[in-house]
């Protein structure tokens, strides 16, 4: 049986979610997991404590289009350009200020950056002065290759 998890992300997606996880053993205030939660032809991969409103990042698509929303909940990460770092790939995107203090950009999911952060599990966003880091440990990386490969990015 697969584990449920409850939080804000279903808020995104509505109370018709169906999540996917993969929970690792650290006390429940403290455990940060990746859920992976589906409504209709869309898809949000979160990075969260479950059943709270704590997120760090996420990840949305619709099925299909090869692009990406990432949301980085961050009070002190700044709109303007940014920097993405995966690897030895580097790309330059522009993120604005959303709702709830979060920043936010669209990635295309066969960009170099987006392909090795799949591959490696490991994404570095510096906006101005600040570096915030998107990681996925590798019990969560099969839940990051499927989310690629649902929303149409390359297989790494």
């Amino acid at each position: 049986m697969k584990p449920i998890v409850f939080s804000f992300a279903v808020l995104l997606l509505g109370v018709g979610a169906t999540p996917v996880s993969a929970v690792s053993q650290r006390p429940a205030e403290d455990r940060w997991v990746w859920s992976l939660y589906e409504n209709g032809g869309s898809l949000v991969l979160a990075n969260e404590v479950p059943d709270t409103a704590r997120l760090k990042a996420t990840l949305e698509c619709m099925l299909g289009r090869g692009t990406a929303l990432l949301s980085l909940y961050d009070p002190q990460a700044q709109p303007g350009f940014a920097r993405l770092t995966a690897g030895a790939a580097t790309g330059a995107v522009e993120v604005r200020a959303a709702r709830g203090g979060k920043i936010e950009t669209v990635l295309r999911l066969d960009h170099p950056v987006f392909t090795t952060f799949v591959a490696q599990g490991s994404l570095t966003v510096t906006a101005g002065e600040r570096q915030i880091e998107v990681s996925a440990a590798p019990e969560f990386q099969p839940l990051l290759r499927q989310f690629a490969e649902r929303c149409g990015g390359v297989r790494p």
